[in-house]
């Protein structure tokens, strides 16, 4: 079983972009590594178990995913409907020649001639017989056919910024404070406790320190941003799986953050913004993912007024925020970008931009802002 001989990518692409799951490269390559290595998989049933051991997070996604797979199975069948043909692509069939018609003839029949090319000169009929198609050409030609999977598609270090270098940047998002059931001995109080009764009784426990930072991601979606969709993604995904933040919540809006924030990147399922903030919390920090304006290099002043009330807003509620833009500050000067980054403390979506970010986000950087 390798994955050439099943549309894996297409089936990835439709949950991740059509149904919203939260799915990256990284989840994709796993299935498709233990496809090439060959553990436990024989069938087209053993990849879909693989799938919803890997993909799917709750029962709903699991039925939701056997649905899928049984309508992509179905797909390979000679009698399909137009709209799995829509949905994913069929797998290409090899055309086997015609067979040879015997009717009328008495005697059996004689070794066909090879076949002439302009390039080659003619055998005589008796040296050989035409052999069918080698096995190993028909599997590359085949493999050639079914190339789904363009190389450029999976590469991680293609973005300025990491899948690693990002959670690794997640980690200096801190905010220590010891709660809970003491477990950590405290050697400083446990010696001092020992010197003031002078025998060695029981130790000074402590709780463990745990890390109290709630993170709201807000995502611009849609218009100029959709070439960094799958950047924003990465963000999210490596901030809710290798932040080892206590609680991540994303949002999505376009253009600018106005009355109703969405919990679906496509823009739906609103919630007004003042809900948001005032679950959050003053304790919580806000980051906000959009190029404002910098990638079609306009200048609109109806959403700079718009941001500016979402950033009062925000100071009002919060006690730190920071934006990240996906676009280089080069490509700032002279659009909406330039003036939102004078009153809002914006930084470039690379690595030391989302390094200064953090520091931001923990009050350990002042800009001028």
């Amino acid at each position: 079983m390798t994955p050439d001989f099943l549309p894996l990518l297409n089936l990835f692409n439709y949950l991740r972009d059509r149904l919203g799951w939260v799915l990256g490269t990284s989840d994709y390559l796993a299935v498709v590594e233990m496809i090439e290595a060959g553990i436990s998989v024989s069938n087209c049933e053993d990849v879909r178990k693989i799938c919803s051991l890997l993909w799917a997070k709750s029962p709903q996604d699991i039925e939701q995913l056997n649905q899928l797979f049984d309508r992509l199975v179905a797909a390979n069948i000679p009698k399909r409907d137009a709209a799995i043909e829509n949905l994913f692509l069929s797998q290409p069939k090899t055309e086997s020649p015609p067979p040879v018609s015997t009717k009328g003839r008495s005697k059996p029949p004689k070794p066909p001639s090879p076949v002439k090319s302009k390039d080659t000169t003619s055998t005589p009929s008796g040296d050989r017989e035409l052999s069918p198609e080698p096995v190993v050409k028909v599997q590359q030609v085949r493999k050639e056919q079914l190339n789904l999977i363009p190389a450029f598609t999976l590469r991680q270090d293609y973005f300025p910024v990491t899948r690693r270098q990002m959670k690794q940047s997640w980690r200096y998002l801190r905010r220590p404070i010891r709660e809970g059931v003491p477990t950590e001995l405290d050697l400083d109080a446990t010696v001092q406790k020992i010197l003031r009764d002078g025998i060695l009784s029981a130790p000074v426990l402590v709780p463990r320190r745990t890390n109290r930072t709630d993170l709201i991601l807000l995502v611009d979606r849609q218009g100029s941003m959709v070439p960094f969709h799958q950047l924003s993604q990465q963000l999210i995904e490596t901030a809710e799986r290798g932040g080892r933040l206590r609680q991540t919540n994303v949002y999505y809006f376009h253009n600018c953050p106005d009355r109703l924030l969405f919990q679906n990147p496509a823009l739906w399922q609103g919630r007004a913004m003042e809900t948001v903030l005032a679950e959050a919390g003053r304790g919580a920090v806000i980051l906000i993912v959009s190029d404002a304006g910098a990638a079609r290099g306009f200048y609109n002043s109806q959403r700079i007024e718009t941001t500016r009330d979402f950033i009062e807003q925000l100071r009002r509620s919060l006690r730190y925020f920071a934006w990240l833009n996906p676009m280089p500050e080069e490509t700032w000067k002279g659009t909406t970008a330039e003036e939102i980054a004078k009153i809002a403390p914006m930084l470039s979506l690379n690595r030391q931009g989302l390094n200064d970010a953090i520091a931001i986000l923990r009050g350990r950087l002042v800009t001028g802002v």
